[in-house]
């Protein structure tokens, strides 16, 4: 079975699965989670970080040869001063591999394969009193939205105040990562030309040997997120340091299969928003008819026209009061019942 079919072929099984949130707060919409989904979205990148997403071509350019290249271009990089030469990682250990790679993929730490830039921390550091209406990007942890930079908030700083930061200042096709409070949060800039990150957040940079698509899809694997709670050392916050980041093993396939494999999320994660959308639309029209039906029965005149419009409504019980939702729903309304006087006939 692929795993397309996997997917497809058990569509009720993921769609079905829905966790109820707390019922604190007023009001009883959107008091659900779509669990089933979510966990759907977390196999699909588990799967894809672990080489079972697509299947491997022989004629691929194995890994190995672009760590070589890798390699070459931060010593490039470093002879042309444009990096600052970092101390060797360690080796990753036999007994540090968690599973077994495919023919072709090579595991290497994320130190290894990227540039990580920290932001400038001196006294260049924009404060409150620093941003303008408009001008240079500078992005918070705030604005890292859904895999990407949201905009509609955005703060700035002046063209000189950017000219004059040491570091930090980020381009097209970099990743930027939250080092504090909400750990892991990430984005790929495919929006902005430039701009300068505040002190919570990392610079990731790729070369043309790992496409930035397929380290995002690893950053937000249930993979990944297990190698941040080992390094995080945080306590009231947490808190990551981004030469921790840099020892976060990776599992690199060939330049040609990362291709694949993103091509692959994308399908799978567009089929998931459709089950999501669909799923909401389903539980709206479910809550509604509920709703309905619920009011139908407190409007009864008398015990003996409750004692028909619960006839009718029985009829579909099983559909009906198939949520948690529902079920609170139908409890409020024979609490409401009993203090009007409904429930029961009067002697």
């Amino acid at each position: 079975m692929t795993i397309q079919n996997l997917i497809t072929d058990n569509l009720a099984l993921w769609t079905n699965a829905i966790e109820t949130k707390s019922s604190a707060g007023r009001g009883t919409g959107g008091k659900h989670n779509l669990y089933g989904i979510k966990k759907l979205r977390e196999l699909i990148l588990e799967l894809a970080v672990r080489g079972k997403l697509v299947s491997q071509d022989e004629t691929d350019e194995p890994a190995s040869e672009l760590l070589k290249r890798i390699a070459e271009e931060k010593a490039r990089l470093v002879k042309e001063k444009k990096i600052k030469k970092q101390e060797p990682l360690a080796e990753i250990a036999e007994d540090e591999k968690p599973f077994e790679l495919p023919k072709g993929w090579e595991w290497q730490v994320l130190g290894n394969l990227c540039v990580l830039e920290n932001g400038d921390r001196s006294k260049n550091y924009p404060n409150k009193s620093t941003l303008v209406d408009c001008g240079v990007p500078f992005v918070n942890a705030g604005h890292l939205q859904n895999n990407r930079i949201d905009t509609e908030t955005m703060t700035f700083i002046t063209e000189k105040h950017f000219e004059i930061l040491r570091s930090g200042k980020f381009n097209m096709g970099d990743i930027l990562y939250c080092l504090r409070g909400s750990l892991g949060k990430t984005a790929l800039v495919d929006n902005l030309d430039r701009g300068a990150i505040a002190s919570s957040l990392v610079i990731i940079r790729c070369n043309q040997t790992i496409l930035p698509q397929f380290l995002l899809e690893y950053l937000g694997s249930p993979f990944a997120q297990c190698l941040i709670k080992k390094y995080d050392n945080g306590t009231a916050q947490p808190n990551l340091s981004a030469s921790d980041l840099g020892k976060f093993i990776v599992a690199l396939p060939p330049l040609a299969e990362q291709s694949r494999i993103v091509a692959k999320v994308d399908e799978l994660m567009a089929l998931c928003d459709a089950l999501e959308s669909q799923t909401e639309s389903s539980l709206s029209a479910h809550r509604q008819l509920v709703t309905t039906l619920c009011e139908t029965l407190t409007a009864s005149q008398s015990a003996d026209e409750l004692a028909q419009n619960w006839t009718l409504v029985s009829e579909y019980f099983a559909t009906l009061f198939s949520t948690e939702e529902a079920v609170d729903q139908l409890k409020q309304t024979v609490l409401q019942l009993a203090v009007m006087g409904k429930l029961v006939k009067q002697d």
